[in-house]
């Protein structure tokens, strides 16, 4: 009888083809792109079909779950187009650390950089 509620859930699912008909879906893939969206929108639908399966996820949540799907989508979005570098602190006392990448650039250098970048280079 356990099996019945998780297999209940998976039926309220939605396909990809219906959430990409929905009106949220259109606007969002207006602005990134009909293939962003449905990648997102893959990604959302995988994460509550393991919260079904890891059992956090009753009907009452799951419903609450689809009624921000479009939320859900859009922040997947966000954070699957951000910018992956960030800046980080280095607190090990080590100059160059492998998992810290590389050593900050001068000034200069980023200067030049910036004036190369600009315009053609013999890149």
């Amino acid at each position: 009888m356990k099996t019945a509620a998780p297999l209940e859930l998976f039926r309220k699912l939605p396909s990809v083809d219906d959430v990409m008909r929905a009106a949220e879906a259109s606007s969002l893939a207006a602005s990134y792109g009909h293939e962003c969206v449905v990648d997102a929108a893959r990604s959302v639908l995988a994460r509550l079909r393991q919260e079904i399966t890891s059992g956090l996820l009753d009907a009452n949540s799951l419903q609450l779950a689809l009624s921000g799907m479009g939320v859900a989508i859009e922040k997947e979005l966000r954070q699957a187009l951000r910018y992956s570098l960030r800046p980080v602190i280095n607190a090990t006392g080590v100059i160059l650390h492998t998992n810290l990448g590389r050593a900050p650039l001068s000034e200069t250098a980023i200067e030049h950089i910036r004036v190369t970048a600009a315009s053609y280079s013999n890149l």
